[in-house]
């Protein structure tokens, strides 16, 4: 997280305004999710936000070129912004990146490897409700 807030009420009238980018097909990520494929399913993840908010905080495309330099399977902005995320192909390449980016970025971000879902045992009941 690079230190930056992003007005959820601008970047969906930003949105609007641009136009939104066409996504990906939702079945082959369907699938790749069903297989459990990190690699299939990486490049079909999509975030329509990102254009638009980068254009304004250009270090949120600093920390997505940082992620993609880093050996990510895919680098995209959570949400409206402004956490960029890396899919990395192992905990060991995510922490590496994680060590690259404390010496490489500047010291106010927030850096942190983080563990996928599939590292964490399901919740076997609902977690709200």
């Amino acid at each position: 997280h690079p230190g930056v807030a992003v007005s959820t009420r601008w970047a969906y009238a930003e949105l609007d305004r641009a136009g939104r980018p066409e996504p990906p097909p939702l079945e082959p990520l369907i699938e790749a999710l069903r297989r459990g494929d990190l690699r299939a399913l990486a490049p079909l993840l999509f975030n329509a936000f990102e254009e638009a908010v980068i254009r304004r905080h250009p270090e949120i495309g600093r920390a997505l070129s940082f992620l993609k330099g880093a050996g990510a399977l895919k680098a995209l902005m959570s949400g409206s912004g402004s956490t960029a995320v890396g899919v990395m192909a192992s905990r060991s390449e995510a922490e590496s990146a994680e060590a690259l980016a404390r010496e490489s970025l500047p010291a106010h971000w927030t850096i942190a490897a983080v563990p996928n879902l599939s590292a964490r045992p399901a919740a076997s009941k609902p977690i709200c409700g």
